[in-house]
């Protein structure tokens, strides 16, 4: 479970919704859903198909049995683990996170820069 609730928060966030806008699209309280993002709740099966077809997610992924990221095209990436850990530890530190996803090009400018000049 401890899987499912991290990636339900972290497709909340990275969606930029808060726990109450979430609830208002699932038809749930705000206390559902944190309950089910720390895990003091289980979901219904009826709200992981909801939830799944909301970010356009496999439960699959939802679950933890496949490590998939969408992309919003529809088109299913594959990710190394250290790949899917480095997306992860980033989405922790969300400012750091949305500079670098707002300013994807300059950043890796940046980071070239230090590491071959």
């Amino acid at each position: 479970m401890f899987i499912l609730s991290k990636r339900l928060k972290s497709l909340r966030t990275s969606n930029n919704l808060t726990q109450e806008q979430l609830g208002i699209k699932l038809h749930l309280s705000k206390t559902s859903i944190s309950n089910y993002e720390n895990e003091k709740r289980m979901m219904s099966i009826d709200t992981l198909i909801t939830i799944s077809n909301l970010y356009k997610v496999d439960l699959n992924y939802l679950v933890g049995l496949e490590k998939k990221a969408n992309v919003n095209n529809n088109t299913v990436v594959r990710l190394s683990t250290e790949e899917y850990d480095i997306i992860q530890e980033l989405r922790n530190h969300g400012k750091l996170y949305k500079d670098l996803i707002d300013n994807m090009n300059n950043t890796i400018k940046l980071i070239e820069n230090k590491l071959y000049y």
